[in-house]
């Protein structure tokens, strides 16, 4: 699924990356809170490989049905 859709506008686009970048600030300091420096940020990076992996994978509205990477 592609980041942006074609039919988002400029402003849409940069408030879209500016949630993104606060939702990751807020949970590498709540990971951090709670399982400490070393295990806060290896929880951080799987989270965060699990998000990406789901955006890569989910179909967008753009995709044809039944496509595959």
């Amino acid at each position: 699924m592609a980041y942006f859709s074609p039919k988002q506008d400029r402003l849409e686009r940069s408030c879209k990356v500016a949630a993104d970048v606060a939702c990751a600030a807020m949970f590498v300091v709540f990971s951090i809170a709670f399982f400490g420096w070393r295990d806060g940020l290896i929880g951080f990076a799987v989270l965060e490989a699990a998000l990406l992996s789901l955006d890569w994978f989910m179909p967008g509205e753009s995709d044809p049905s039944g496509a595959v990477r």
